[in-house]
């Protein structure tokens, strides 16, 4: 049986030439085209009328303008509930920097690996890329890598595929404008979702040929939105680190000054090392189970402590190495405190892509379970 595509455009201020782009489009290929009008208003109804005259098209319309997000989650809600569920679906912009031959690029791709999610991504490399694209593009693949291990060289194309089976997953992600798009692929990340990418045509169109500005996107506002949904973890988690190690060395303190005072030897050392970690483990713990990574995974508990135990063997280690070096315990104190700073960024990933990831799930959705 042919599986169904419907191709979604979310769509605010069109160009003069989008019902030239959705002719070109229904000429490329089959597939079922929704479009959703983004409160664009009366000034631009006679171009969505004629959207809803070629064949196999469909208008949603938004009385207010609430965004990319809000327009992409309002089709996938309609999607839903209209289309079967073996059906493949296509997301595109209508500011003419998609071509039709990449959307049926897409589709083919898509149809080969209905379980993951299919980036269109443009390069950067080319002089006609303006260089404020060129570079947030760079930044924010660059941390996406960091963050998560792969690195996606498009991470804002509005060009993007996947299956019926992901509408539920993409409709309880928020965000209502630009900033929807990367918090889909950081959940994508963190929810082991596969996400594969494919070469598109690089076109950039600021305004149309009469004039008419095509692109509603804001490099400062906008940029400064995606960035920080990239970074909004990380600050929570530096904030998280820098309590937890501030109470860390703290009780490694009290017990070095009052308990262990005067002591010599590594058994010393260890004793306050194991001490302060347990105490400022309990908050760390908590802090990024609630706060920082918000997500629940069965095992959370057991993982957090097998890197835990980790930590403390190189936190003992290197105190041990510095020990000599210390003219006082608070000069030792501030040498822990920042080895354990140090150790709790090099931990960061580890954290957020196994400890407190959800469990993996098959492409059914149910959870995988390994032979």
């Amino acid at each position: 049986m042919h599986t169904p595509v419907v191709i979604i455009i979310p769509a605010y201020h069109p160009p003069k030439e989008f019902p030239v782009f959705l002719h070109a489009l229904r000429q490329k290929t089959d597939a079922f085209v929704l479009v959703v009008d983004d409160g664009s208003g009366e000034d631009y109804y006679e171009r969505f009328v004629e959207a809803t005259r070629i064949e196999h098209c469909c208008l949603l319309r938004l009385v207010k303008n609430g965004g990319k997000g809000r327009a992409l989650r309002h089709a996938f809600a309609f999607a839903k509930e209209r289309f079967p569920s073996q059906t493949l679906y296509i997301t595109a912009d209508c500011d003419g920097q998609h071509t039709p031959e990449d959307v049926v690029r897409m589709e083919k791709a898509i149809r080969r690996r209905p379980s993951a999610l299919i980036l269109g991504c443009r390069s950067f490399d080319k002089k006609d890329v303006p260089l404020r694209s060129r570079f947030g593009n760079k930044v924010s693949a660059r941390l996406f890598q960091l963050f998560f291990g792969s690195y996606i060289r498009d991470t804002q194309t509005g060009l993007r595929a996947f299956s019926h089976e992901r509408l539920s997953f993409l409709l309880a992600i928020r965000g209502d404008g630009f900033d929807y798009e990367m918090r889909v692929l950081t959940h994508c990340g963190t929810h082991h979702i596969p996400i594969a990418c494919i070469d598109i045509t690089t076109r950039y169109m600021k305004n149309a040929p009469n004039g008419e500005r095509v692109s509603h996107f804001s490099p400062l506002r906008d940029s400064i939105k995606i960035l920080g949904v990239l970074c909004a973890s990380t600050i929570r988690y530096t904030i998280s680190s820098v309590l937890c190690a501030l109470l860390d060395v703290l009780v490694f303190f009290l017990l070095e000054r009052f308990v262990f005072r005067g002591s010599e030897g590594a058994v010393f050392v260890l004793l306050s090392t194991v001490g302060a970690r347990i105490i400022s483990s309990l908050l760390n713990f908590l802090l990024n189970f609630t706060f920082v990574f918000r997500e629940k995974s069965r095992n959370s508990v057991v993982k957090y402590y097998a890197v835990w135990l980790g930590r403390l063997a190189l936190s003992y280690g290197l105190t041990l190495l510095v020990r000599p070096l210390s003219t006082s315990v608070l000069s030792l104190t501030l040498m822990k405190g920042g080895i354990d700073l140090l150790l709790s960024f090099f931990t960061y990933r580890l954290l957020r892509t196994w400890v407190f990831a959800p469990d993996r799930r098959s492409d059914n959705g149910s959870p995988s379970v390994a032979g």
